[in-house]
């Protein structure tokens, strides 16, 4: 297998596939909490788990941006967002599904990377 492709793998198996021997999937963590349970932070100075949804999701579309020649700080602005208030359903699935689509752009801007450009 070439390097970008396990590289690729390895960036989206680690957070989506159902056995990757490591740790639980993000994917199988995150499945069934309401929007209201994501949005709750387990104690003073821990994020929430909707949070570090869209932490993930917010560095995964930096790299892509900084791959594509863009500037994301410009782009993006800050990496901790707010989660919306009130909390709904339909925003904790776009935020958890922005985060599957993101991640998939990552691993195929991965893959697509030429061979004799990896540092071995």
């Amino acid at each position: 297998m070439h390097e970008s492709a396990h590289l690729a793998e390895a960036l989206s198996g680690l957070l989506f596939e159902d056995e990757n021997g490591w740790f639980l999937p993000a994917y199988q963590a995150l499945a069934g909490l309401s929007a209201e349970q994501a949005a709750r932070s387990p104690g003073e100075k821990f994020n929430s788990p909707w949070a570090i949804v869209r932490h993930m999701s917010y560095w995964m579309e930096f790299i892509l941006l900084r791959l594509r020649g863009e500037d994301p700080k410009a782009m993006l602005g800050e990496d901790w967002l707010p989660l919306p208030d009130p909390a709904s359903e339909s925003a904790w699935a776009a935020d958890q599904q922005r985060l599957r689509e993101v991640t998939g752009e990552l691993a195929e801007a991965v893959r697509a990377w030429d061979e004799s450009l990896i540092r071995r």
